[in-house]
């Protein structure tokens, strides 16, 4: 399959997040945030979220480290495999260096938890090349 890019009017985002809370707190803001017509599904395993790639056409994926069965890093690189253009934004909470440089390495953005909701949809306008946020700093 190939990633086809976002469809600027109707954003779908995919959020792997095991806590379930977080997950719909994030999806209700994001919702809001990114426009009429977007839509933000939440999986709280991989192996959901792999079977939701294939029905389902993502723009971006939002994915957690730590995860029950399969990790986020196992799912981001299997993701990679079919979708090797697709943006990924890896999240965690118990971030180390080598946590960071593992992620950094497979996904386009990466970023602790917690973090401010403007971070995360600075970043997301970025990597779509939204121009919502134009006068945002550039991703480092």
């Amino acid at each position: 399959m190939q990633y086809l890019g976002p469809n600027i009017t109707k954003i779908k985002v995919m959020i792997l997040e095991n806590e379930l809370g977080l997950a719909h707190t994030l999806s209700a803001v994001l919702e809001k945030n990114l426009g009429v017509g977007s839509r933000v599904k939440v999986c709280s395993t991989a192996e959901v979220a792999l079977q939701m790639l294939q029905i389902h056409k993502f723009d971006l994926i939002i994915s957690d480290w730590r995860l029950a069965g399969m990790s986020g890093m196992d799912f981001i690189s299997q993701v990679r495999q079919s979708f090797p253009e697709m943006p990924i934004i890896f999240m965690t909470a118990f971030g180390t260096d080598q946590i960071e440089e593992q992620a950094q390495a497979v996904s386009d953005y990466y970023i602790n938890k917690p973090f401010e909701i403007s971070e995360l949809t600075r970043v997301i306008d970025q990597l779509l090349h939204l121009g919502m946020a134009d006068s945002f700093p550039p991703l480092p």
